[in-house]
């Protein structure tokens, strides 16, 4: 029995976060595959998507008429993003894993015809340049392949952080445990470690971010340290992402992937962290129920004001 059900909060809930989880779970296990899915086209990696999104803030955002032209780009919400992890999951220890997030902005770098190409989250295309990703310009032997990876720009670093991974050489992992993606996403990056240099045949170094089990005493001795990202002193900590073992690699937010602050740790799993993180706490913060509450009343304000500018 896991140490962590006194930190389970809306159990009634009608469609609680944990309830969601469970749902999507059991979706995903009617449908799950081992067997890693060769595609021909990088188009063919995307025809299972569900266009369909329930969560609530998107189908608002989806009647703004700008949003509604962006779903015609064809990279458009192919990420996979996190929900706050309001509810503390019961199986944390046993069931999910963590990456530590660097500041920076999210991408999704594309593989294909000898060229790599960087989309932002909303599909608008960012920079284009040649790496060592298969299909990303340096191999003849597989200039017909394509690789696709969920990736961190850091600007002042001018390097790419790999979260995750779509498809390697062709091989699509979309429908795969993220377990295994992160296993197997690691073994590509040791046979290819020309990848994490920069040189004119790659021009951003790609980094892998580290994965580790969500076991609470593990997080907090990383916490009880400043933030170095394996060695690299100049990257700065945005976030913590944590991932169910079993999830997919689901476009658009899933409550299967969560989200927290450093200084919400000492709330949320009841341990402290070094004073570098709780000096980024915002001074007007309550708890992390009221903080997602403010934020959200200030999105419906925004694509309220948004959507009257486009009337008049």
């Amino acid at each position: 029995m896991s140490n962590f059900e006194h930190l389970f909060k809306n159990k009634g809930a009608l469609k609680s976060q944990e309830q969601r989880r469970e749902e999507l779970l059991l979706c995903l296990k009617k449908r799950r595959t081992d067997a890693i899915d060769e595609k021909r086209k990088i188009t063919d990696l995307f025809e299972d998507d569900n266009s369909n999104n329930e969560n609530d803030d998107q189908v608002e955002l989806q009647r703004n008429h700008k949003m509604w032209r962006n779903q015609h780009k064809p990279f458009y919400n192919r990420l996979m993003l996190s929900e706050w992890l309001k509810d503390i999951p019961y199986d944390l220890e046993q069931n999910w894993l963590v990456k530590l997030c660097p500041k920076g902005s999210r991408n999704l770098v594309v593989a294909a015809h000898n060229i790599t190409t960087s989309y932002s989250r909303l599909g608008v295309e960012k920079c284009t340049f040649v790496s060592y990703l298969p299909g990303g310009g340096n191999n003849i032997s597989v200039n017909d392949k394509f690789t696709v990876l969920d990736c961190i720009y850091d600007n002042k670093q001018e390097c790419y952080y790999v979260l995750d991974v779509l498809a390697w050489n062709s091989l699509s992992v979309k429908k795969c445990d993220a377990d295994f993606r992160f296993f197997w996403l690691k073994s590509k990056f040791e046979e290819n470690d020309e990848l994490q240099k920069k040189s004119p045949c790659n021009k951003y170094p790609f980094i892998l971010i580290d994965f580790f089990p969500a076991e609470v005493p593990l997080i907090e001795n990383i916490f009880s340290k400043p933030f170095s990202l394996q060695g690299n002193e100049f990257a700065e900590l945005d976030g913590i992402l944590f991932y169910h073992r079993k999830t997919h690699y689901i476009n658009g937010i899933t409550p299967l992937v969560g989200w927290l602050k450093a200084y919400m740790l000492p709330e949320m799993l009841n341990i402290p962290v070094h004073d570098n993180y709780m000096c980024k706490k915002p001074e007007n913060y309550i708890s992390l129920a009221h903080y997602v509450e403010c934020k959200k009343k200030i999105k419906v304000k925004n694509n309220r004001k948004k959507i009257e500018s486009m009337e008049t």
